[in-house]
């Protein structure tokens, strides 16, 4: 059986060693602040934890488009004030309110 690197024709072929390899992080300190915009905004609202709070706003958002795909809501969509709601809970979480 191949793997995905040796199979001829893929994205992967001839890639370089680094493909697969994860992608690391620059630290915040040093990256310039036009270089972070999505740490730039929770920032400016007042987030207690604007490096991690922006992957914790992508999750929900998955979250949502799954549990109204497959999950529990994929028969009855829920309302846009529930919605609202519960990313106005995040928000707030996060913003420390």
């Amino acid at each position: 059986m191949l793997t995905p690197r040796e199979m001829p024709g893929t994205p992967a072929e001839g890639a370089g060693p680094g493909f697969r390899e994860p992608v690391t992080a620059m630290p915040a300190a040093a990256m310039p602040a036009a270089a972070m915009p999505v740490t730039a905004m929770p920032a400016a609202a007042g987030s207690t934890a604007p490096e991690r709070h922006p992957l914790s706003m992508i999750v929900w958002c998955v979250g949502v488009l799954f549990s109204c795909t497959a999950g529990q809501f994929r028969t009855a969509l829920p309302a846009r004030t529930a919605l609202r709601t519960s990313c106005a809970e995040l928000l707030d979480g996060m913003l420390g309110r």
